[in-house]
């Protein structure tokens, strides 16, 4: 939320002065501070730093939007709320890099407001490759768990669905069928799975001798 606060104000703040030192104009008055710190040489040079101050700009208020999503997805651990600022941010990131990198350039650096803007964005750029790191490693382990849960009630309801089937449905079961009683039941199972017994033979007794 601060730095798209910040970046947002600051471009703010450059569209002022570079519509305001643009080549030909004049100012007379007094004025809060000079425009001299503004690179007023090549015209495709300030409409450049101008067209990267508009997109910041519109980058911030996106990034804001994305920034209160992610906040309650935080609170709620709820890792869809993690995409948008996650396209944002690394969006906004590289042409932020660019913007710095271009701006230190043509822009000169003999004065204080140049000199602070460059040391804040290298902080700021520093900053924002490191939260855009942990936050993508904290969505990447949400998903993870998510899948997890997904797979352990899918395996649940998997299992009370099949639970009436897997002990009520078999041809052994101790069940009550066709209006017979356990007993018959039992007895007819014992009597399906007993072994044959061959018959005994009976030897004729020998007749003592006297």
């Amino acid at each position: 939320l601060f730095l798209s606060m910040w970046s947002g104000l600051t471009a703010v703040f450059d569209i002022y002065v570079l519509e305001e030192a643009k080549p030909g104009s004049s100012h007379t008055g007094y004025y809060l501070f000079s425009f001299d710190f503004v690179y007023v040489g090549n015209h495709h040079v300030r409409n450049l730093l101008l067209m990267s101050a508009l997109l910041t700009v519109f980058g911030s208020l996106a990034l804001f939007v994305t920034s209160c999503i992610i906040l309650d997805a935080l609170r709620l651990e709820k890792e869809t709320g993690f995409k948008s600022w996650l396209v944002t941010m690394g969006i906004f990131t590289p042409w932020r890099i660019v913007a710095w990198v271009y701006a230190s350039i043509v822009n000169d650096m003999i004065f204080a407001y140049h000199i602070v803007i460059f040391l804040a964005w290298l902080l700021f750029n520093v900053l924002n490759v490191l939260a855009w790191v942990v936050m993508y490693s904290l969505y990447l382990e949400l998903t993870g768990i998510s899948r997890l849960e997904d797979m352990a009630k899918l395996k649940m309801d998997t299992l009370s669905s099949r639970a009436g089937s897997i002990y009520g449905s078999r041809p052994t079961s101790p069940h009550i069928k066709g209006g017979q009683g356990g007993t018959g039941t039992l007895q007819s199972n014992a009597s399906s799975y007993a072994y044959a017994v061959p018959p005994q033979q009976h030897q004729p007794r020998r007749q003592a001798q006297f």
